[in-house]
């Protein structure tokens, strides 16, 4: 079944596990046709992922986050140790990780760790967030929009 999923105009990245809420065990991209996907993992659970052009980006439940730059068979990713998070966004050379704790954590690829933690609000529980334009938009479960530059 997949849990998550997110199509941009050539790629389709697919998180699939056992359930539709619960985290994935094979994380896989299809480029152009789906006649060729590309398994990038299956060992390990995935809590949530992102692409953007041949970037992708993906949280997995060991507190770990994986990069790969390339979408060909046995293309290498960079891992690093990063607290796993709810949602993840790629904006230019960042990664955008949304916390257990409300928290946005910017995480530089060049550099290889985060940059900055965004705090919500006093007393905010964010559920969603978007990065566009340059700007950060947090959404709380109390119906608060934050927008962040």
């Amino acid at each position: 079944k997949v849990s998550y999923a997110q199509v941009t105009k050539d790629t389709q990245l697919f998180v699939l596990g056992k359930s539709y809420s619960a985290a994935g065990k094979k994380l896989i991209v299809t480029h152009g046709d789906m006649e060729r996907p590309l398994l990038l993992s299956r060992a390990e659970e995935v809590i949530c992922a992102a692409i953007q052009d041949s970037l992708i980006a993906a949280s997995f439940v060991t507190n770990c986050l994986r990069i790969w730059s390339c979408l060909e068979p046995g293309a290498e990713c960079k891992e690093y140790q990063e607290d796993s998070c709810l949602a993840i966004k790629i904006a230019g050379d960042s990664v955008y990780m949304l916390g257990k704790d409300s928290r946005v954590r910017v995480f530089h690829m060049v550099l290889g760790r985060v940059v900055t933690e965004i705090l919500p609000s006093f007393g905010r529980k964010v559920g969603v967030f978007d990065v566009s334009c340059g700007l950060l938009v947090t959404g709380s479960t109390d119906k608060t929009v934050e927008v962040w530059s």
